[in-house]
């Protein structure tokens, strides 16, 4: 059991590290490098629900049902319970940072819709469809003379 929490332990450190990333790359405007940590953080996550998978199915094999209760009775009787412990933080630690991170992306994402209304509020075509110069911005042209 404790190598299954060890295992953990390492991804979820490394999945807070990206999500720190990831909030330093928001925060400092690099936006640029957000596909990459997204990428990064995703590979992780993955590796995180496998790893919860593995453990989940240790514990089973020990006797104990799934879910929190059955990992917490399986820690208490592998006397690893410090382990399960130091877990549990980190995934909160990884859960508020995570949330933290989508709260800054949306108000970006937001940001950015309301820049994009705002220059796209007076858009009116400068020349018609047939090339000529618009005047008066309904869409038809005609000469100017």
């Amino acid at each position: 059991m404790l190598g299954h929490l060890v295992a953990q332990a390492d991804c979820l450190d490394a999945f807070i590290a990206a999500l720190e990333a990831e909030d330093d790359a928001l925060s400092q405007g690099r936006l640029q490098e957000l596909p990459a940590l997204t990428g990064r953080k995703n590979a992780l996550l993955a590796s995180v629900a496998e790893l919860d998978q593995a453990r989940e199915a240790a514990q089973v094999a020990l006797g104990h049902p799934r879910g929190r209760a059955g990992a917490d009775a399986a820690a208490a009787r592998q006397g690893v319970q410090d382990a399960w412990t130091a877990l549990l933080a980190r995934a909160e630690r990884a859960r508020d940072l995570n949330r933290r991170v989508a709260a800054k992306v949306f108000t970006h994402l937001d940001h950015a819709t309301q820049a994009l209304a705002v220059l796209q509020a007076d858009r009116q075509p400068l020349y018609g469809r047939d090339g000529a110069r618009s005047v008066g911005g309904g869409g038809t042209s005609r000469p100017a003379g």
